[in-house]
């Protein structure tokens, strides 16, 4: 887990800091600056992209996690870099072409509640591309095992370009329609740096080695690449199904705006399993290639322990200071309304976090085709849970339907790694962790209500101090996760020496 812990130390702190620049992006600089149509929009811009791109993929990012180093013997792998390239443009096109041919029908669905979707549909699609060319590139880092720089363009870089934008128009300086131009511009100049890094680090090499790719090879690359499609796709269509099905009812973009401020809060506790299971994908991959089960039992034991760990902290601290940080937003009144969805998305990051990497163990194995299947039952209880619940609680309605769709599919996937590989992620020390971040939170909870009224920032402060003291020291007395017991340690020696 060395390797693991070190890039992901370093990608999760980009990813954080991105989360936190993207915070101060939504909820003070568009908060003040936009309307909240326009911040609904500019939700929409930053997240239907997504959405989209995880069809055009095609799930070529999970090949290449998978395949890249079936090539280690190849120069540059044998050109797999261009081979997904060029899947990703089919993929692109195939997509262009189901919008050319029902775009009457997709743009009717926001005419009446969201018109300004439609009156942009086009740096949507600009973005699309963009970004889907941008995955590709992210997961050729990640199987060369270069995580650091492609976080920094991806979550902080394009986050800080999207600030001044929001600044340029907040000041007068652009019209509204510019600015959204400058979105576009930020993620071509993201694409630009993840090329110019692969250059630097000597693996930019488009030519494709024919002989490396048998018909056994393509047979294999082309059904694994079917098969992960939808379980890629369904990463992204948890965290922006809501967006694409909030802006076609009532209230369509403001309901947008809500749910993505609520949500955003809940998706920082998942921002450390990003970290770990970009990083971690290629080593189950070739540790399932040298059936090194033994490793991979290691990896999900640790991953799920630890993350929920870290997940716990970092949802009661929230939880104990969301108040707080809403009376220091700009109309606080109206984006309070969100709590309800930070507390129930918050949730269902820690249900996925502490059943570790079983998507990565799953999709690397060699039952991945089986993901297929339930990433169909995701998407069937995505879909028909947000259609049933939107129209009765709105943006809240979202949220339960995100909560009970994760629930469902990593019970399954789960239960299914249990039957298949006797590979579980429980572990006794879970529950320890469980129940101190329940005590701290109730003790912190006590203090905050009869003694702690100041100003928000100094509430903050304090709320959280306290709370971080009786959950490390707790950690750390029980050794409830040796690995972060032994960064501690270094931390602390560290220190010492200085």
């Amino acid at each position: 887990m060395g390797i693991i812990i070190k890039q992901s130390i370093k990608s999760t702190t980009y990813s954080y800091l991105g989360v936190f620049v993207g915070i101060f992006n939504v909820f003070y600089l568009c908060s003040k600056f936009l309307s909240i149509e326009q911040l609904g929009l500019y939700i929409s811009l930053t997240t239907i992209p997504i959405f989209l791109s995880g069809i055009a993929q095609l799930g070529i990012s999970n090949t290449m996690a998978r395949f890249y180093h079936k090539f280690d013997s190849y120069k540059h792998n044998a050109g797999i870099l261009s081979i997904c390239l060029v899947i990703c443009t089919i993929g692109l096109a195939f997509l262009i072409g189901i919008f050319y041919v029902f775009s009457d029908f997709l743009l009717n669905i926001y005419k009446k509640n969201s018109s300004l979707i439609n009156e942009n549909i086009y740096s949507i699609f600009l973005i699309t591309i963009i970004i889907t060319y941008g995955y590709v590139l992210e997961a050729y880092c990640r199987a060369n095992l270069k995580t650091v720089f492609p976080a920094f363009v991806r979550e902080l870089f394009s986050k800080i370009c999207n600030t001044f934008s929001i600044l340029a128009f907040g000041l007068g300086y652009i019209q509204f329609d510019l600015f959204i131009k400058t979105l576009v511009f930020s993620n071509l100049i993201s694409l630009a740096l993840l090329f110019i890094y692969i250059g630097f680090i000597r693996k930019l090499n488009f030519k494709i080695n024919i002989k490396a790719y048998n018909k056994t090879l393509i047979k294999d690359l082309l059904l694994y690449n079917m098969g992960t499609f939808l379980s890629g796709f369904s990463g992204m269509l948890v965290v922006n199904i809501e967006k694409m099905f909030l802006p076609a009812y009532k209230n369509g973009l403001l309901s947008t705006a809500l749910f993505d401020i609520g949500s955003k809060f809940g998706l920082i506790i998942s921002i450390p399993k990003n970290g770990i299971a970009m990083i971690s994908n290629p080593i189950i991959a070739k540790a399932w290639t040298t059936n090194n089960v033994e490793e991979i039992n290691t990896i999900y034991k640790k991953s799920a322990s630890n993350l929920l760990l870290v997940g716990i902290f970092i949802y009661v601290c929230l939880l104990l200071n969301i108040d707080d940080i809403f009376n220091i937003m700009p109309n606080s009144e109206l984006y309070r309304k969100a709590k309800f969805v930070f507390i129930i998305v918050g949730l269902s990051r820690l249900i996925d976090m502490a059943t570790g990497l079983n998507t990565e163990i799953l999709q690397n194995s060699k039952y991945y085709y089986y993901d297929f299947f339930f990433t169909i039952i995701l998407a069937v209880s995505l879909v028909s849970l947000n259609l049933f619940l939107i129209p009765l609680y709105s943006f809240n309605g979202a949220a339960i339907a995100s909560f009970f769709s994760i629930l469902i599919l990593n019970s399954i996937k789960s239960i299914f790694i249990y039957y298949k590989f006797k590979l579980h992620f429980f572990s006794l020390e879970m529950i320890k962790v469980v129940s101190l971040g329940i005590l701290c939170f109730v003790s912190t909870k006590l203090i905050s209500v009869y003694v702690i009224h100041f100003h928000p920032l100094i509430n903050i402060t304090i709320i959280g101090f306290l709370f971080s003291i009786q959950y490390w020291i707790g950690i750390f007395h029980f050794n409830l996760s040796p690995d972060i017991n032994k960064i501690l340690l270094n931390l602390i020696n560290r220190k010492i020496k200085s």
